[in-house]
């Protein structure tokens, strides 16, 4: 979502051990449901094991401030001794002697759609997938200290601070495409362009409903843009949705390959090189509001012929916990039609009545680089949206920015802005038999159904 304030305004220009997939046909459940199991649910052992003893969040720690929001800083002093550094802020900082991602310590849980959609607009510079597909989750009691806001008491009922619910959040392009639809957005002309493009190409089926049982995995942040410090899932990296019809539950499941680094590179061509680990660590990798200052310089000494804000993206190396899902009531058959990467297993077992899904990942495993582009911001639809934030008319951005270079490069800052735009994931065809089928020419680590229908 946009940074509230006039600051962010101004920004925004600116097989396990073999490694290889293991095909499963149908299985006969076996063993008695109970009927109080809901129709997807998550092995809370090992959920509680992977997301440890879930603490208190706080700002300070995550964001850097408990009172300044991201790129606010900007009309108050030396954007780089901002204490605010990122738009998402970590909640539980990354152990590296345990393997942790610098990008992130995630957190998975099971619970019920409240609400949610499909955007319209974001932040172009961090997000290249266009706008994000945004939901409520009433929490299952286990998950419940997910939910937190910071800046008040939280909400009963629905919003993104209700109380219980956790507000998760993923670029509409990393949520499995129709196949055939990602040209329109590959061949826009611009962000804004590609983003229309991405949302109308989403496959309906892998967008939850209200209603719904869900399983996600995430990075559990703060925003750090929006002065209420709501904790948040985002990005989603796995997801799994459930719905019923008659006798027959169905669930559609994917991992996103994909997430942003909050980093920001000069080289756009290796944005997408996510098996290359060096990029975020190296020196020219910067925040934010570095890299735009680094611009801003580099602009008035005649190195650049525009503005851009080149993003890196990483790779979603986490397997989520296993999952069951159950048939409406009784016990039930299973099916399960999917697609993974080699190194990527997903097995499937009888449970109670239900069948277990359990999704394994090996070191091995390599996955796919993103396609990537640099696209324009165009100043019309920035200073738009700007205003609309801010709440004034006529805002040029551009005019704002012109102060900070010489008069001589005022024509560089003229020119659109340019961010990187991801080419939306199409989802593979998926096998028409019971199986899990490897396709290394997609890009998911795994994608697919599986329904369980009542005997």
């Amino acid at each position: 979502m946009l940074p509230r304030g006039f600051a962010a305004v101004v920004v925004s220009l600116v097989c396990v051990a073999a490694g290889c997939s293991t095909d499963r046909t149908t299985s006969a459940t076996t063993g008695t449901r109970d009927p109080k199991t809901p129709t997807l649910a998550l092995d809370d052992t090992a959920a509680a094991k992977l997301n440890g003893t879930i603490p208190t969040a706080d700002a300070t720690t995550a964001c850097g401030s408990s009172t300044a929001t991201f790129l606010a800083e900007l009309l108050s002093g030396n954007p780089l001794k901002a204490k605010v550094q990122d738009h998402w802020g970590l909640i539980v900082k990354p152990d590296a002697s345990k393997g942790e991602a610098t990008t992130g310590v995630e957190m998975i849980a099971s619970g019920t759609i409240a609400d949610g959609g499909l955007g319209t607009g974001d932040t172009p510079f961090d997000h290249p997938y266009g706008a994000d597909l945004s939901f409520g989750l009433k929490l299952d009691k286990p998950y419940e200290r997910l939910s937190q806001t910071l800046s008040g008491g939280q909400q009963e009922g629905g919003g993104d601070n209700a109380k219980g619910q956790s507000h998760d959040e993923i670029e509409a392009g990393l949520v499995p495409a129709r196949p055939g639809t990602a040209t329109a957005a590959v061949n826009a002309a611009d962000w804004v362009q590609a983003a229309a493009a991405i949302r109308d190409g989403v496959d309906p089926n892998f967008v939850p409903k209200v209603g719904d049982r869900a399983v996600v995995m995430g990075r559990w942040v703060i925003d750090c843009g929006h002065g209420d410090y709501n904790a948040e899932l985002h990005p989603i990296t796995f997801a799994a949705f459930a719905h019923t019809d008659g006798t027959t539950t169905t669930v559609h499941f994917w991992a996103s390959p994909y997430r942003i680094a909050q980093r920001y590179h000069p080289d756009a061509t290796v944005s997408g090189k996510v098996n290359d680990s060096t990029r975020v660590t190296s020196p020219d990798a910067k925040a934010f509001l570095g890299y735009f200052v680094s611009e801003i310089g580099a602009i008035g000494k005649g190195e650049r012929s525009r503005l851009d804000a080149p993003m890196l993206l990483d790779a979603n190396r986490l397997a989520p916990v296993p999952f069951r899902v159950c048939a409406p009531t009784g016990n039930g058959n299973s099916q399960i039609h999917a697609v993974a990467r080699t190194g990527v297993t997903v097995a499937t077992k009888s449970v109670d009545g239900c069948v277990q899904v359990s999704i394994g990942r090996s070191a091995g495993e390599k996955p796919a680089d993103a396609v990537t582009r640099l696209c324009p911001m165009p100043w019309n639809w920035l200073n738009d949206e700007g205003a609309s934030q801010a709440r004034v008319s006529g805002l040029r951005i551009q005019d704002l920015l012109k102060k900070f270079v010489p008069a001589d490069k005022a024509a560089v800052v003229d020119a659109d802005p340019l961010a990187i735009c991801g080419a939306p994931l199409e989802r593979p065809e998926l096998p028409t038999a019971s199986k899990v089928a490897v396709d290394d020419n997609q890009p998911f680590p795994t994608v697919g159904v599986v329904t369980v229908t009542q005997r």
